[in-house]
Order: structure tokens, then C-alpha cells, then sequence
């Protein structure tokens, strides 16, 4: 009885009275299974099999990994390492796509990025004006992708009461309120700032007095690369702000393990695993 009522499957009189020594009509019987057919699968997932009145002490039994935060359409950064490129000037092999993709935030459309790139070419006295003609380098490069992430957490999916031996179910619905359950981010390097000579693909050495081929700047006006630091903010883990338990979680979609220009009719490159795609310079500047 203390289950039906806890249930709401018998409610009572109008005072709340079951009041057991009366007959019940065809009418209120009906009302009860109509209820309890309502509810059924929720009785069913949620059920006790052990003593009703035990002050349950519960124990985990079994865990798994569990999707517990998706963001989507997401843009992160994704470091290539030894992607064979075109874009690569003839002149002073400056990697003139990854040029477009530090200076994204310096240009409004990528007219104005081609425009300042012709002058610099100019002003730092490039041999070819970093004007790139199927010259093909393996470099690194940093590329923005727009992707969905999923994170996982390794949460208990049962538990078992250490004094009744009644078990349980978890959902995920137990960490489903957001304003209970908060992120905090973490950031994660992707590529350091650093600084590199720009060189001649061909004739672009000269000997020491050992006779040793010296690499040699293309021309004397250029300066060293200072790409940006790139940085993606990924979820480290959910904090219950109640209680303070912590959630620790990892990114379980897609970790990008290669880049191919394989099948591609436009040139670009994309993951060999989920197909995500370099986006071109005019869409770097959309």
C-alpha cells in the first residue's frame, strides 16, 4: 500500500483517506488501471525488488562511457602536419594559405587580404611577389574546421544497495539540469606562435668556408614569420553547483588523425576519418 500511494495509483477520498472497510465502484477500479497503464514504463524502468522501508546505502556495480555534452557547429583549429600544399610562393616559400588564415581577423573579405598580400610581397622584396604556381611543399599548417564535438564521462549505469541488495538504474537525465550542472573549459595549444626564415625553394644556399651549403633568405628585405598562438577551449569537466562533484569528461568524436587531398575535385584538403573540410580563402573571410 505505502508503494500504490507513493505511486499516486490510489489517491483516496477527498480528504485523502483510503478508507479500506468500503467498496469501491467499477468507475474508481477503472480510474486505478488507467492510471497505472500511464505510468506502466516508468514502474517498470524504476521498480523497487527490495525492501520498501531500507534507508538505501547505494554502490556503484557498473560503469560505461556516456555522451554527456555535445556542442555543434563548433569552429576549432586542427594542426597538419606534412600536408603536401599548393599554396606555397615560389619565390621565398611563404605558405601563403596559412598567411590568409593568421590574418582572417585583419581583413574584412579576402579582396582586401589578396591586396595587402601583393604589397607585402612588395615591401619585403619576395623574388616573386608571394605569388604561389603549383609549387608543391610539405608543410605544417594550421587550418580552422567547423565541426560538432561530443564529450564523454566514464559515469556509473548501476547501483546496487549494500544493505538490501536492491538495484537501480542511473540516467543520464541525473546531470541533465544546466542550471545545476555547469562547464568549465580548458584551453588546449594547438600550435605555438614561433618564427621561421623564409627561403628559396631552388637555388637558395651558398657555401661556409667548409664548403657546406648555407640556406639563404630570398630576398634582403624579409623579415621572420610570427604566426599566432592557437588555442581551442575544449570542456574539461561539469560541476554540480550544489554539491561541488565534478564530472571529469574527453572529447569522444573525432580526433582527426590524418588530412588528404585524396578524392577532393576542388584541391582542398579533409579528414580521413569524418570528412570534415579545409574551408577555402574565401570562405576564411565569410
Amino acid at each position: 500500500m505505502k508503494w500504490v500511494t507513493g505511486a499516486a495509483l490510489m489517491r483516496g477520498d477527498a480528504n485523502g483517506a483510503l478508507r479500506p472497510r468500503y467498496s469501491a465502484t467499477r468507475a474508481k477500479i477503472a480510474t486505478i488501471f488507467k492510471r497505472f497503464i500511464e505510468i506502466k514504463d516508468d514502474l517498470e524502468a524504476n521498480k523497487p525488488d527490495g525492501p520498501l522501508d531500507c534507508d538505501h546505502v547505494w554502490e556503484t556495480t557498473e560503469t560505461a562511457m556516456v555522451d554527456v555534452v555535445v556542442h555543434e557547429n563548433e569552429e576549432n583549429y586542427v594542426f597538419l602536419k606534412d600536408v603536401n600544399s599548393m599554396t606555397i610562393c615560389n619565390g621565398c616559400g611563404l605558405n601563403i594559405y596559412q598567411w590568409y588564415v593568421d590574418n582572417r581577423d585583419n581583413y574584412e573579405t579576402k579582396a582586401d587580404a589578396e591586396l595587402a598580400l601583393d604589397f607585402l610581397g612588395d615591401e619585403t622584396g619576395c623574388p616573386a611577389g608571394h605569388v604561389a604556381l603549383n609549387n608543391f611543399h610539405d608543410l605544417d599548417q594550421v587550418i580552422p574546421i567547423i565541426e560538432t564535438k561530443t564529450y564523454a564521462a566514464e559515469l556509473p549505469v548501476r547501483k546496487k544497495c549494500t544493505l538490501c541488495g536492491t538495484t537501480k538504474p542511473w540516467s543520464i537525465e541525473d546531470i541533465s539540469n544546466r542550471n545545476i550542472w555547469i562547464e568549465h573549459t580548458k584551453e588546449v595549444v594547438v600550435h605555438e606562435a614561433w618564427d621561421e626564415e623564409l627561403y628559396i625553394d631552388e637555388d637558395s644556399t651558398k657555401l661556409d668556408e667548409n664548403y657546406n651549403e648555407i640556406p639563404v633568405p630570398a630576398g634582403s628585405l624579409i623579415d621572420t614569420l610570427h604566426p599566432p598562438r592557437y588555442v581551442n577551449n575544449e570542456v574539461e569537466y561539469l560541476e554540480n553547483t550544489k554539491t561541488g562533484e565534478k564530472i571529469y569528461v574527453t572529447v569522444s568524436s573525432c580526433k582527426h588523425p590524418r588530412f588528404d587531398d585524396l578524392y577532393s575535385s576542388d584541391g582542398r584538403i579533409r579528414c580521413v576519418e569524418c570528412d570534415v573540410l579545409q574551408p577555402s580563402p574565401s570562405e576564411l573571410y565569410q
